[in-house]
């Protein structure tokens, strides 16, 4: 990739923030947040998440910026306050001549809502993937204060713990470069001020219903990082969103086939040609499109005791029983299977 341009903004606080334009300049504008720590000026460590880049900005403008402390934003000193995430964000929200598309992955999404809610002439499109409205719904406080206690101790093992979170079973080689990029990315106490300082916000389920822009949520079924009732969760408090649940591994964007993320982006904002069949919608009131939509999701229970006891020929001819019958159900009452998970199903509803 060639060299970017760096560009500074000034916060209303006194913060210089920095910014690169990723992709051209195409009619619509996405702004994209970091996903966690990592700065724009290192993420050659990740070839992936260039090319995710890459493939999203394709005859879009695509801007990235560091949050303060991060990269090549101005550092905070030890101690210091860290200050409101929402004014990183409008400051390069206000280069854009026009309301942007803000995308907002991880631990970045809740600050993406705070933002469409108090500049909301400034966002065209909320795109959030895998994340969350409340932090104890994907980060349980003993691992919290866990990573915290660790990343005093040692902060590279830290760094590379966080990126491990993201899918070393999966993509070992991504994760140990992930954990580089964390590393180098910024300081063990910048990082413990971000995240320890009330930097992200821990619930925000009572501003949901207040989300006018529309949104786009998206995440991995089999996500290791935040689970995706978490997702749901926050596409059935925001009115009107679309929820896409996602095949593939790892949590972070870049890993592995994306392709349904790019083709469900395209479906939302339609300055492109769509792909892929159109998204799932959110168990949610979809006021803007007049109608409800349903997801539903069924288990078998105690499947693994099951096939144990009555033996695998026996247990399979069950589960094709159960199969068959969830077929015709579905059938007779207009909803579309969306996936098989061996001992359940994934459905979808129109009404």
């Amino acid at each position: 990739m060639a060299e970017r341009e760096v560009r500074y903004c000034t916060t209303d606080d006194g913060v210089n923030i920095a910014y690169c334009v990723v992709e051209g300049d195409g009619p619509t504008t996405i702004l994209a947040l970091p996903a966690m720590i990592e700065t724009f000026s290192l993420d050659h460590l990740m070839p992936v998440y260039q090319q995710f880049y890459r493939d999203l900005g394709g005859g879009r403008r695509v801007i990235r910026f560091d949050w303060r402390g991060t990269g090549l934003s101005r550092h905070i000193p030890d101690g210091a306050p860290v200050g409101d995430a929402a004014a990183d964000l409008a400051a390069v929200a206000l280069t854009v001549d026009k309301p942007c598309v803000v995308w907002a992955s991880t631990i970045a999404g809740p600050n993406a809502i705070q933002f469409a809610l108090v500049h909301p002439e400034l966002v065209s499109h909320l795109i959030l993937y895998g994340t969350y409205v409340a932090v104890a719904d994907a980060i349980p406080e003993p691992i919290r204060d866990g990573l915290q206690s660790l990343a005093k101790a040692d902060w590279r093992m830290a760094a590379q713990t966080i990126a491990d979170m993201n899918g070393r079973r999966e993509y070992p080689e991504d994760a140990a470069r992930l954990g580089d990029w964390f590393y180098q990315s910024v300081s063990r106490d910048s990082w413990i001020a971000r995240v320890g300082r009330g930097t992200i916000p821990g619930d925000i389920t009572p501003l949901l219903s207040g989300v006018r822009a529309p949104t786009l949520v998206l995440h991995r079924i089999a996500d290791p990082a935040i689970p995706l009732s978490a997702g749901q969760k926050l596409a059935a408090g925001i009115p009107g969103a679309r929820f896409v649940p996602l095949e593939g591994k790892g949590h972070l964007f870049c890993l592995g086939d994306y392709s349904r993320i790019l083709a469900s982006v395209d479906a939302l904002l339609g300055d492109r040609e769509r792909t892929e069949p159109p998204t799932v919608a959110a168990p949610a009131a979809a006021e803007r499109r007049g109608r409800m939509a349903t997801v539903l999701f069924t288990d078998l229970v105690g499947h693994t005791e099951m096939m144990s006891r009555l033996g695998d020929d026996r247990g399979r001819a069950v589960l094709r029983e159960h199969e068959r019958i969830t077929r015709d159900v579905l059938k007779a009452n207009g909803g579309t299977e969306v996936k098989t998970m061996g001992d359940g199903f994934m459905a979808s509803f129109g009404s």
